[in-house]
């Protein structure tokens, strides 16, 4: 762009970057205001290029599942999404009925029409408690004998202990004997409670169906990316100049001027759209004593912000400020530490 001599732009975008730039402010040469001379100005425009992709990717496997677990699956194969999203879905193609593999399409499996006692755990017999020895295993024949001596009791009061405990022969020290059984009369098997008898229950595997269904299960994936592109008047794509930068343009929204959705390159690619914003950049290049530095005013809609690039700072006012940043951050640090 032609460089152009413009004064009272360049004092309105002076003041209005040290307006936002109250930090730098504060490092500026003291005589900055009197020395900084407009060298020129240049007008540009940079757009900013979106460019979503969706890609879609499948993983096909066989597989059989029972009857209402297939309803829970798309049949949609030519299902796309419409809009920017990650997204997941399980879709079953070439489906078709098949005999249960569990129960051979009958719905139901055989079943032992009786089982185990669960009294006598098909002995036949369960254990009752000995009434002999109360269930023990032992009686005690005999009693200790003792005085009683001025009302307490002492080791010398007691006389020799003639208590004798002997094992009960009624359960041969057991605690229980061994008796026919209530429940199963002996015969340790009682009516299946599964099959109440019948010698059948429903098939888990179909639920009773008799039918499985088996297809390809595709699990579909839909993934974005977003790639962005910039070109500035006069240079290539990405390419910036004047202290500007890819980030300066990225938080802010810019004017849409354009989106459209393009056809995909390849069969994996199932969305492709552009949309291009703009942005209006002013940048006004200045000089103080033998430096040169460049300010951007950067505008789009009702937004606006201001790029500086190279402005002189004084030295002094930087070390002063830095030390004292210094000394403010270990007295914090000194408060924090006997906190």
């Amino acid at each position: 762009m032609t460089m152009q001599s413009t004064s009272t732009t360049h004092d309105d975008l002076l003041e209005g970057w040290r307006q936002k730039a109250w930090l730098q402010r504060i490092f500026l040469p003291g005589d900055f205001l009197d020395q900084v001379s407009a060298v020129g100005a240049e007008s540009l425009v940079c757009h900013k290029t979106t460019t979503e992709y969706m890609v879609m990717s499948d993983r096909v496997q066989t597989k059989t599942v029972r009857a209402r677990d297939a309803d829970s699956y798309s049949t949609d194969i030519d299902y796309r999404p419409q809009e920017f999203k990650n997204e997941t879905l399980k879709i079953m193609a070439n489906d078709r009925g098949v005999a249960c593999d569990n129960c051979s399409g009958r719905g139901d499996v055989p079943c032992p029409t009786t089982m185990d006692c669960g009294t006598c755990r098909g002995t036949g017999q369960e254990n009752v408690r000995c009434t002999m020895c109360d269930g023990k295993g032992e009686y005690v024949e005999g009693r200790s004998e003792y005085r009683r001596s001025g009302g307490l009791f002492r080791d010398r009061d007691f006389d020799t202990d003639i208590e004798h405990r002997r094992r009960c022969g009624e359960c041969s020290g057991r605690g229980r004997i061994p008796e026919r059984c209530s429940r199963c009369g002996a015969s340790g098997q009682v009516v299946c409670n599964r099959c109440n008898g019948g010698g059948a229950v429903l098939c888990n595997r179909c639920e009773g169906v008799g039918q499985l269904v088996e297809g390809e299960i595709i699990t579909r994936k839909f993934s974005c990316s977003t790639e962005l592109t910039y070109q500035l008047s006069g240079l290539g794509g990405n390419e910036f100049k004047n202290g500007l930068a890819a980030k300066h343009f990225k938080s802010m929204t810019g004017d849409e001027i354009r989106q459209e959705f393009q056809t995909p390159a390849d069969a994996d690619t199932v969305l492709h759209r552009e949309t291009v914003h703009s942005y209006d950049v002013l940048s006004h290049h200045y000089t103080y004593g033998d430096a040169q530095f460049c300010l951007n005013h950067i505008s789009s809609g009702s937004a606006s912000k201001y790029v500086g690039s190279g402005v002189p700072l004084s030295k002094t006012r930087t070390t002063v400020g830095g030390a004292v940043f210094l000394t403010a951050a270990l007295a914090i640090a000194a408060v924090v530490i006997l906190l």
